[in-house]
């Protein structure tokens, strides 16, 4: 009831509710509320106890309104703010006790509504011979499902490696094919992948890209040569910032520190070359600079394929076309790397090692046994030594690339089979990871999966 009502009193078994209702409020709203709908709950099954009312706040002022014979006892008092488009602006909530007799009054005033709790999603991309595959993760279980219009068909242009932004929101993919790298916009709802631009690079890459900070290298293949792009932070576009030596003949993979500064470039082994670590440092202009180049293995040549460093970022691990990880510790001053003792700790692989990955929760390193159809889990101990192998992984045939999300709950590994596949893994309750499936890259022109990538999304 509107001003007035208010004098008639509580009846004899129960009580009377004033409420005042401000239209406006300090905190700023997205629009100003011109009605209320106020509801009397209990406060412990939250049920209706007397019929909503609904408040008109047109006019801009407050407005008084009384709710007669309401049942006693602790109530909720809630009220719902709506926008001229019947859109819920705000919200407020009061408890009042109310007693027999009495008249109990209560402000309301529109509170901005409080920020959704948006659940996480997580995506996967992969790429192949002549596609980039996107999926949405399903966080409970792991399984895959192709996100709306994956993949993107690229026919001879290559899409080999993948970087993910900081943001999540673009993925680049150095093309082998064309010389050039591909700046894709993922959709944060559903993994949709739409190319923005392209930026060509001074020559056909081999096999790798990573970013560093605020730029994306690219190393060149066919002439020696690394490339860095600058990175829009608004619009995610490239613009090459300059070309530099890579110091070996044949350059592959390249890893950058997660300190954006030290960058590692693997070479192919091939004839005489021992398959060396490139060390680079990168300015916060862009310049790179050559500060040493190692042997990555005490045998060569044997090919340096992957790097990841320990979770403290001290030591760098690395695998190749040897049975064994080599480990080396980082220079804090200029990234340059000396052979660590305890190394190379040989796995079960007959022959060749793939990607590394690692758990900063529970403090592993994950290793593709490419010839062995599995992937072996060592501990990191308190010094970035191996402990025994901890477990070991089944995969189907030649695994090649990994990828673990945030949590470490959710394993993603290629297949370099033909046609190529992915195979995802779950850990349910901080237990051993299984199997969620395996999917086949069945697209026109695909081949052997080559990279992965995992994104998640939080808000």
């Amino acid at each position: 009831a509107p001003d007035g009502r208010a004098d008639q009193g509580p009846g004899p078994t129960t009580a009377l509710l004033s409420l005042r209702v401000d239209p406006v409020h300090p905190q700023s709203l997205s629009s100003l509320p011109v009605r209320c709908l106020v509801e009397v709950l209990d406060a412990v099954s939250l049920e209706p106890i007397v019929s909503a009312v609904d408040v008109d706040l047109s006019s801009g002022q407050s407005q008084r309104v009384t709710i007669l014979n309401v049942t006693p006892g602790l109530r909720v008092v809630r009220a719902h703010f709506y926008d001229a488009t019947n859109t819920l602006v705000a919200e407020d909530q009061v408890s009042a006790e109310l007693v027999v007799g009495r008249v109990v009054e209560v402000t309301l005033s529109p509170l901005s509504l409080p920020t959704p709790v948006v659940p996480p999603r997580e995506f996967v991309l992969v790429t192949d011979s002549a596609n980039v595959y996107s999926f949405q993760v399903n966080l409970d279980t792991g399984a895959l499902t192709p996100a709306p219009g994956s993949p993107l068909f690229y026919n001879t242009d290559f899409p080999n490696n993948i970087a993910i932004s900081a943001d999540g929101r673009f993925a680049y993919i150095d093309l082998g094919g064309s010389g050039q790298v591909a700046q894709l916009a993922i959709d944060d709802q559903t993994g949709a992948l739409t190319e923005v631009s392209r930026a060509n690079s001074s020559g056909p890459q081999g096999s790798g890209i990573a970013i560093a900070g605020s730029f994306l290298v690219v190393p060149i293949f066919s002439s020696q040569m690394v490339d860095v792009f600058a990175i829009n932070p608004t619009t995610g576009g490239l613009t090459l910032q300059g070309t530099f030596p890579a110091g070996v003949t044949e350059t592959q993979r390249i890893y950058a520190h997660p300190n954006g500064q030290f960058l590692y470039l693997a070479e192919s082994a091939t004839g005489s070359d021992p398959g060396n670590i490139v060390c680079f440092q990168l300015s916060s202009t862009g310049v790179l600079t050559l500060t040493e180049i190692e042997q990555a293995f005490p045998d060569p040549p044997g090919r340096t394929y992957d790097f990841q460093a320990s979770p403290d970022g001290t030591v760098l691990y690395v695998t190749g076309n040897d049975p064994s990880v080599n480990a080396f510790d980082i220079s804090s001053s200029d990234g340059s790397l000396t052979p660590k003792a305890g190394f190379p700790v040989l796995t079960p692989a007959p022959f060749f090692l793939g990607g590394l990955a690692v758990d900063p929760v529970r403090q592993l390193l994950l290793v593709v046994g490419f010839d062995a159809d599995s992937v072996f889990a060592y501990p990191i101990n308190s010094d970035n030594t191996l402990g025994a192998l901890a477990a070991t992984l089944g995969t189907p045939s030649t695994p090649f690339n990994l990828a673990l999300d945030p949590s470490g709950d959710n394993l993603f590994v290629t297949g370099y089979t033909s046609p190529g596949t992915i195979t995802s893994y779950h850990r349910q309750n901080n237990g051993p990871l299984m199997s969620a499936g395996t999917l086949s890259l069945t697209n026109m022109g695909s081949s052997s999966a080559f990279a992965v990538a995992v994104v998640r999304f939080t808000n």
